[in-house]
């Protein structure tokens, strides 16, 4: 969420998040072509996701998404 985007995990990700004003850009993850029933269970408190960050995401994925 930091990069403001569903992109693929870096696994050096973490130098990155050391220098707030550096990027790590890696491939987008075309959450359109899901299409594969996904259940999404979201939390009002989640640390990593907040609810907005969620709801973008649900409405990425379309009717993939059975359960949110």
């Amino acid at each position: 969420m930091r990069e403001a985007r569903f992109q693929v995990w870096d696994p050096e990700y973490n130098q990155f998040a050391l220098h707030p004003k550096e990027k790590n850009i890696t491939d987008l993850i075309p959450l359109e072509n899901i299409r594969t029933p996904t259940a999404m269970f979201v939390a009002k408190n989640d640390i990593l996701a907040d609810l907005e960050d969620a709801e973008w995401t649900r409405e990425a994925i379309g009717d993939a998404v059975f359960h949110f």
